[in-house]
């Protein structure tokens, strides 16, 4: 994210997405009530098909925020003078701010391409890989991040839709668990 500058008024942040944290679980409160106060808030939202479980033997589809507990809102010339109210909003917990102690914008185009990857207001997450044991462990695999693909090993699987990989990040080796079907 970049910080934009300028002048104390805040008059170059007018038309300027910046990103506002939730407390945990209070995504949809806090949305409601900077929508109250007149923000215009965006929040990418998920959808994928959701297992079958012996709880949810139908399955279906789960909608969840894209970034949870992130909401991208954007300051107009009315709320520009008052955005710090963001911080006693029900539900919030922080902005982020830039060293001079103002929001940090969001480029523009980091937004356009989020909403350009929408279908009928939803992000489609991608599905489970159809073969789960295809990967052994030791397996060397590619893990595919928007950022580009990254040579990972495969450690193990986590269950049905998710593995443990092991790869190499600024020359630490660092675990983490990814959906199958960004791997490779």
């Amino acid at each position: 994210m970049a910080d934009f500058g300028g002048g104390e008024d805040g008059a170059d942040l007018v038309g300027r997405w910046c990103v506002v944290v939730a407390k945990p679980g209070m995504d949809r409160t806090a949305r409601a009530r900077l929508e109250a106060q007149k923000f215009e808030v965006y929040v990418p939202l998920a959808v994928s098909e959701a297992p079958k479980t012996p709880r949810n033997p139908k399955g279906g589809l789960n909608i969840r925020p894209f970034f949870p507990r992130y909401l991208f809102v954007r300051l107009s010339d009315a709320s520009i003078g008052w955005w710090r109210s963001m911080y006693g909003t029900i539900g919030v917990s922080s902005v982020f701010v830039g060293p001079d102690q103002r929001p940090v914008a969001v480029p523009p185009r980091i937004i356009e391409a989020l909403q350009a990857r929408e279908e009928n207001g939803f992000i489609k997450v991608a599905q489970a890989s159809p073969e789960p044991e295809r990967w052994q462990r030791g397996d060397a695999v590619r893990y595919a991040t928007e950022a580009g693909d990254l040579d990972a090993i495969f450690v193990q699987p986590v269950d049905k839709t998710r593995a443990e990989i092991l790869f190499n990040l600024l020359g630490r080796e660092t675990s983490k668990v990814v959906t199958l079907a960004t791997l490779k």
